[in-house]
């Protein structure tokens, strides 16, 4: 059994969850689409099953004195660190050996099933891609059973219970891989047999590269701004240096994603859309992913949103109030 798995965890909102859920199941037909959520009724109109969990029981590696990182953008930090160990209730509901893709919710999933069953033949263990060498992204986490899943997490939440320091999910991903609790998805060389061009190509999972790359930051951190160009500065591969290839279609509902770097074939498994555009990045779409792909191979930066007036008033308040607090500070 598959499953692919989506968590939402708090107030904050999640424009893409219910859109990108819908096309991972369409791309990836095989598989069930679940969501954990401390929330069932806001989230009446997920395309999949949907499962309450008990935030009580949670483990939270934050400090709970530490008001400040509770709160911070709604407890948003808090919340990706939580959702890792929230994937461990999953054992209550599905058999052991379940096969795991969990995905955050800005994250567009282009697996399929002949795309699925190379994964599960040639992976075993855990794995996120790795962000940078003290860092780890579970944008995307491939997990070959449920129980492997669960002992990782648990592993993760030992070491961090020793641990006096503060960690973010990000960080903890990143203890997580140089221990070796965890396998870089890059690292992995995870192929799949093309029928289409009878020749091999080599899966690549994007923790955020080539989603920014391709479709811009979320502009909380670009100024207002959502544009294509960002070049992610840990990445090892420089997507303002690839070849994309043009987008091709198998049926309707399988986007197919390739690209050339430094002699090798790349298949993109995911796309983390950071930057949250949601109506534009429609499976079916063909325009839209034409355009965008020869305007990458062109070096073109294309602007698909810029900022809003009531950004720009947000963000005056903000450093009104930073400056206050500087020097009431003082």
């Amino acid at each position: 059994m598959e499953l692919i798995v989506f968590v939402h965890l708090g107030k904050n909102s999640s424009p893409t969850l219910n859109l990108f859920a819908k096309q991972a199941k369409e791309c990836y037909v095989n598989a069930a689409v679940v969501l954990l959520t401390d929330d069932k009724k806001r989230h009446k109109k997920f395309p999949g099953k949907v499962i309450g969990v008990d935030t009580q029981q949670l483990f939270s590696i934050l400090k709970s004195e530490d008001k400040k990182l509770h709160k911070r953008m709604g407890g948003y930090w808090l919340h990706t660190l939580n959702r890792l160990f929230v994937l461990r209730c999953l054992i209550d509901y599905f058999p052991k050996n379940t096969r795991i893709i969990h995905l955050e919710s800005d994250v567009l999933s282009l697996i399929s099933d002949p795309i699925g069953n190379a994964l599960w033949k040639n992976f075993e263990g855990v794995g996120v891609p790795r962000y940078s060498k003290d860092s780890g992204i579970a944008s995307i986490l491939i997990a070959s059973d449920l129980e492997k899943l669960v002992h990782a997490m648990d592993s993760l939440e030992s070491l961090a219970k020793d641990m006096s320091i503060e960690l973010d999910d990000m960080h903890l991903l990143g203890i997580g891989l140089n221990q070796e609790i965890l396998k870089d998805l890059n690292l992995e060389s995870i192929e799949y047999f093309d029928p289409d061009l009878q020749k091999q190509v080599e899966l690549y999972f994007d923790g955020s590269a080539a989603g920014q790359y391709l479709y811009g930051c979320n502009m909380v951190h670009s100024n207002g701004f959502i544009k294509s160009g960002y070049e992610q500065i840990n990445s090892p591969i420089p997507f303002g240096g690839v070849k994309w290839e043009k987008p091709r279609w198998r049926g309707e509902s399988e986007l197919i994603l390739d690209f050339k770097y430094a002699e090798k074939d790349y298949r993109v498994a995911n796309l983390h859309i950071h930057s949250k555009l949601k109506v534009e990045t429609s499976l079916r779409n063909k325009d839209f992913w034409c355009n965008s792909i020869e305007k990458a191979n062109n070096r073109v930066v294309t602007v698909y949103r810029k900022p809003t007036m009531l950004y720009k008033a947000n963000k005056s308040i903000i450093r009104f109030l930073l400056k206050v607090k500087s020097k009431l500070d003082d």
